[in-house]
């Protein structure tokens, strides 16, 4: 007897609780820069993909007949960058076309290069994990008017790009057969990577007596996995900053992220020999894709500005925004809204050292939707599932509820050696808990998550147009959706004006 379950969930309610406000209007501004920036990165990225396919005829494969639980429910997607087209269903099996991707490194890194350099539009990006790496520095004051092009290129090397806790890396490099056919860590090749990164960005300011002084910069980015290459992906982002006053600066800002590959998730089960419970080879696994979208508006207002005194200038910058993270159709309960807002501090001493304070609070406001989850019944020793056995590992359908309170707090502090050479540290911790009431969902119902980094970085001005930078940085998390882990980068960036 063959049972199926199906992971798709309900499609995601619209959170119940989530604000509305008065700045709503400033946030669709930066949502609008958001959408139209994706757009034009999306063109980048079709040339990108067409220089990472050697041959532009597919050769024609045939691929095993699919287990009908996957035709039953949907379950085999093919990405949009796969690079195949499906030809039909004879009884032998699928039939379709695949590009090779085989070409060499140097070939896909020379076409990433040769669109930089002639493709000028702005660009700048956040970082594989979400959390913005800084980027400030890109961004040094320019001339008071006119336009100012830019391009970043950088290499990190990290040594945990999915997230993945110690038990997790164990499987994945054993790659045993179970999780072969489960589809557990496919597209997942390499627990570590190196990730090349090219950034393109151009700044315009202006200055009249109307708008007073405005800057608008904007940046793309596309981040190409050497390793894990369906991880690639590209980001940008656009702001606006003009003066507000003789002490003020008002920004608008808007953040995209596109086609992000997080890892695979449990998505379905199959329980072969009807004993309720599910094996690892009795699992089915998918990619967890998605976009996002960040309006954020902001002032920075400075409060002290004195040159010769020990204490020379204090800057406050409140700020507040808006995210939106849409995930593909499979795991769509894990959609969410995030307001957030927060207040940041700039002290800068004996105009050498510098030092930046943050305080930060989210909303996460997720969707309550059907999910299917393993339950382990043997601890609690309730049939969760109604099927009259307690088992281990019991397939379950309940709503799951991953909203939260998030606080983070951030200390940034640095030092001016020389005056091309800087030193900087940085240490955040993010808070989280979860506000789920079910408690089958053990991994959000009472609990709580947080997230540290500690990072260290040497910023050099090599020429008037030439700056680098070096970065160290470690991550330690805990969450509803990822076992404990801890992440490694090191990243070295070399930024260029072209002007």
């Amino acid at each position: 007897m063959l049972k199926i379950i199906s992971a798709t969930p309900d499609t995601a309610k619209t959170p119940k609780n989530a604000k509305k406000n008065i700045m709503n209007y400033f946030f669709q501004i930066g949502f609008i820069f958001s959408v139209a920036l994706r757009q034009i990165s999306k063109y980048c990225c079709r040339i990108i993909e067409s220089c990472l396919s050697k041959t532009p005829q597919a050769p024609r494969i045939t691929a095993p007949a699919p287990n009908p639980l996957y035709i039953a429910h949907g379950w085999r997607r093919y990405p949009k960058y796969a690079r195949m087209a499906l030809f039909g269903y004879p009884k032998t099996g699928f039939h379709f076309a695949a590009i090779n991707s085989s070409s060499s490194s140097v070939l896909k890194i020379a076409c990433v290069l040769l669109l930089l350099l002639i493709f000028p539009f702005p660009g700048q990006a956040k970082g594989r994990s979400i959390d913005n790496i800084d980027t400030s520095w890109a961004e040094k004051e320019g001339k008071d008017t006119g336009t100012n092009y830019f391009t970043d290129l950088s290499f990190e090397s990290n040594n945990n790009v999915f997230g993945l806790s110690d038990s997790q890396k164990t499987k994945l490099t054993e790659n045993d057969p179970k999780d072969i056919n489960s589809n557990r860590y496919k597209d997942m090749d390499s627990i570590s990577d190196y990730i090349i990164a090219p950034t393109i960005g151009a700044k315009v300011s202006s200055k009249n007596s109307y708008f007073g002084k405005f800057d608008l910069t904007s940046w793309i980015k596309y981040n190409y996995y050497k390793r894990n290459e369906k991880s690639s992906f590209s980001e940008g982002r656009i702001r606006l900053k003009r003066s507000s006053g003789k002490h003020g600066k008002l920004a608008l800002e808007g953040n995209f992220t596109s086609k992000y590959f997080k890892k695979n998730y449990l998505s379905g089960v199959v329980d072969t020999n009807s004993n309720g419970n599910i094996k690892r080879d009795e699992r089915i696994y998918s990619a967890a894709v998605y976009d996002e979208y960040e309006g954020k508006i902001s002032y920075e207002h400075t409060l002290l500005k004195k040159k010769h005194k020990f204490l020379s200038r204090i800057i406050l910058e409140p700020f507040a925004g808006y995210r939106c993270r849409k995930y593909n159709s499979e795991f769509n309960n894990r959609n969410f809204n995030l307001p957030f807002e927060g207040v940041g501090f700039a002290f800068k001493f004996a105009s050498r050292i510098d030092l930046g304070i943050k305080y930060q609070h989210d909303q996460v406001l997720s969707g309550n939707g059907q999910e299917l989850f393993l339950y382990d019944e043997t601890i609690s020793g309730i049939d969760c599932n109604g099927d009259g056995k307690i088992r281990a590992n019991a397939p379950c359908i309940s709503k799951i509820d991953r909203s939260s309170n998030r606080n983070t707090l951030e200390i940034n502090p640095s030092v001016k050696l020389t005056e091309d050479a800087s030193l900087f540290l940085g240490y955040s911790k993010r808070t989280e808990s979860y506000t789920s009431d079910n408690s089958l969902d053990i991994k959000h119902y009472n609990q709580d998550g947080y997230r540290r980094q500690v990072k260290s970085g040497f910023k050099y001005n090599v020429s008037k147009n030439i700056s680098a930078l070096i970065e160290y940085s470690k991550t330690d998390n805990e969450d509803g959706d990822d076992d404990k882990y801890s992440e490694n980068k090191f990243i070295i960036s070399l930024k260029i004006d072209l002007n």
